[in-house]
C-alpha cells in the first residue's frame, strides 16, 4: 500500500486527564515526525468532554500553545466531528462508567467509532493510518479500545501508550515536556517541577491483527463490540479436522461441511462447478489425497516446461465429467465408450513415443517429425465431447468447431518447424490458473464469511497446490456406483 493513500491520524480516548494528548503528539513528534497526524479523534465521556474543552481546545487551550512552541501547523479539530462523546442510542450522553449499562454502551460505541475510522476506500485501502493511544480513559475504556484495535486494525495501524518521568505522571498542570525551563507544583506541597527537564516516550502495543480473520462485508455488519467477540471467537474455534469435503463426479458438486457447526448453520453448503471447472478441481483434488500437490506448467520456454504441460494436458482428459446418461450408461456397463477408447490411445501413443525415445517416463518428447496424431487426438476428444451435447466441456484453447481456428493454441508443436510452441506454453498456464480463480470465486461466493473458504478455496503455498483442510477428510464419491 502506498503510505500517501491514508491520511495519519491520533485516536486518543480521555477520561479526566486530557493531557494525554499533548503528551502522545509530543511524543509522536519527537519519535516518528513522518507520522505525526492530520487529525485527532477524541473519544471521552461528558465529563471527560469538559476537561478537553477547558483545558486543550481555544486560542489559549494547550493544543495551541504546544504548535506554537514546536512550531507545528496547527491542526484542525471541529468538536462535531472530533470529539466524540459517549451516548447511548437515545442520544443521552454518558457522564461515568460505572454501571454494567454503562459499560456495554461504551464498548459498543467505542468500537463503532474504530470501525468507521477503520473503513477501506474504494481502492481497497485505509482512509486513515491510525495512531490509537489507551494513555487516558478508565480502564475499561482502554481495554476496550486496545481490544477493538486488535480486531479491526489495518496493517499500518499503531497502538501505543505514554511513559512519562514518574515525578510528572498524573500531575495535572503537565501537559508536554517545554522547550526551555517552566515551573509547574509539584505533588508535594512547595516542591516545583521544571517540565523542560520531563520525559515522555511512547510504548508501542503489538497489535493481533485479527482483521484478516473477518472480510470487508463482514466487518461493515458488525453491529457492536459482543457481536465482534463472538464472531472472532467462531472462526477462531474452526478447527480443519472437523471440516469436511465431499466431491461428486456425477452431478459437479462440492459439499462443504462441518462435523460441528460453527459457521454454517445447516452443517453444510454446496457449491456446483461448470464440467471444465469440476475436471480442474478433480485433477487437483486427487493429487492432494495422493500427498502430491500440484503445481502449475510454467510458461517458460525450457523442455522441462513442455514436459509438464503437455503432462498435465493430458492427465486432465480423465477427469472430463459427461453429463449424458445415455453416455455415461456406456462408459459403466461396456467400458468401450469413445471416451474410453480416446484415454486409451492417449496412453498407448505416449507410451509409443516413450519407448521409441528411450524415455523413461511416459511423456510426449517434444520433436517428432510426425505430430499428426496430436490433431487427430484433439479432433477425436472434441468430437466425443461434441456428441455429449455440452460445449462447454471443451478444455481445449481456441473453437475446435472452427476449420480455420489457430492450432498454435491447442498444438504444443510448430508443423513448420517442430520446435516447441511457446503460446502453447502461456495458454496452458493461463488455462490452470484461470480455472483456479475461477474455482475459487464460487466457492467464495457460496460461502457465508471466508472463514471456511480459507479451508476450502485451493491456495499455493511455496507454489504447490493445497487446501487447508486434511487430506483424509476429502471423499470423493465413485463415478461408477
Amino acid at each position: 500500500m502506498n503510505k500517501t493513500d491514508s491520511i495519519d491520524i491520533l485516536l486518543s480516548v480521555t477520561g479526566m486527564t486530557p493531557q494525554v494528548v499533548t503528551e502522545t503528539l509530543y511524543a509522536i513528534h519527537k519519535e516518528t515526525p513522518e507520522r505525526f497526524p492530520k487529525e485527532i479523534y477524541i473519544i471521552t465521556t461528558k465529563k471527560g468532554a469538559e476537561g478537553v474543552r477547558n483545558n486543550l481546545l481555544g486560542e489559549k487551550g494547550k493544543l495551541n500553545e504546544f504548535y506554537r512552541e514546536y512550531g507545528i501547523s496547527p491542526i484542525v479539530f471541529n468538536e462535531d466531528r472530533h470529539l466524540k462523546i459517549i451516548h447511548d442510542v437515545d442520544g443521552e450522553l454518558i457522564d461515568d462508567a460505572r454501571t454494567k449499562e454503562e459499560q456495554a454502551v461504551i464498548a459498543d460505541f467505542i468500537f463503532n467509532e474504530i470501525k468507521e475510522l477503520t473503513e477501506l476506500n474504494q481502492n481497497n485501502t485505509p482512509k486513515y493510518r491510525i495512531h490509537a493511544s489507551i494513555a487516558g480513559g478508565r480502564k475499561t475504556m482502554t481495554y476496550l479500545t486496545g481490544s477493538s484495535m486488535n480486531i479491526l486494525a489495518n496493517p499500518e495501524d499503531r497502538l501505543s501508550h505514554v511513559l512519562v518521568s514518574e515525578a510528572f505522571e498524573s500531575n495535572k498542570e503537565f501537559y508536554y515536556p517545554t522547550k526551555s525551563e517552566n515551573l509547574i507544583p509539584g505533588k508535594q506541597e512547595g516542591i516545583y517541577l521544571d517540565t523542560s527537564k520531563a520525559k515522555v516516550e511512547l510504548s508501542e502495543i503489538p497489535l493481533m491483527r485479527l482483521r484478516t480473520l473477518l472480510d470487508n462485508k463482514n466487518s461493515s455488519l458488525l453491529t457492536g463490540y459482543t457481536h465482534a467477540v463472538n464472531e472472532i471467537n467462531k472462526r477462531l474455534m474452526i478447527n480443519p479436522k472437523y471440516l469436511e469435503l465431499t466431491v461428486d463426479p456425477d452431478t459437479f458438486t462440492l459439499t462443504i461441511s462441518e462435523k460441528k457447526s460453527v459457521i454454517l448453520n445447516n452443517n453444510q453448503i454446496s457449491v456446483v462447478l461448470e464440467p471444465r471447472e469440476f475436471a480442474v478441481f478433480m485433477f487437483i483434488i486427487e493429487k492432494i489425497k495422493n500427498g502430491e500437490g500440484f503445481t502449475i506448467p510454467s510458461s517458460k520456454y525450457k523442455y522441462e516446461s513442455f514436459i509438464d504441460a503437455v503432462k498435465s494436458f493430458f492427465e486432465l482428459f480423465s477427469k472430463i465429467p459427461v453429463k449424458d446418461e445415455m453416455f455415461q450408461k456406456r462408459i459403466t456397463e461396456t467400458r468401450d465408450s469413445e471416451l474410453y477408447e480416446l484415454i486409451k490411445a492417449i496412453n498407448s501413443k505416449i507410451s509409443e513415443y516413450a519407448e521409441e525415445c528411450n524415455i523413461t517416463d511416459p511423456v510426449i518428447p517434444p520433436y517428432s517429425e510426425n505430430t499428426n496424431w496430436l490433431y487427430t487426438l484433439a479432433d477425436n476428444a472434441n468430437i466425443v465431447l461434441k456428441r455429449s451435447g455440452k460445449k462447454d466441456f471443451i478444455i481445449l484453447n481456441g473453437d475446435p468447431y472452427d476449420s480455420g481456428r489457430n492450432h498454435n493454441l491447442i498444438h504444443p508443436v510448430k508443423i513448420e518447424s517442430f520446435e516447441l510452441n511457446k503460446d502453447f506454453l502461456t495458454s496452458q498456464k493461463d488455462f490452470w490458473q484461470n480455472t483456479i480463480k475461477n474455482i475459487n470465486k464460487k466457492i467464495q461466493k457460496e460461502l457465508p464469511s471466508t472463514d471456511l473458504a480459507v479451508f476450502y478455496t485451493i491456495t499455493c503455498p511455496n507454489k504447490v497446490y493445497r487446501l487447508g483442510i486434511p487430506p483424509e477428510n476429502i471423499h470423493i464419491r465413485n463415478h461408477l456406483d
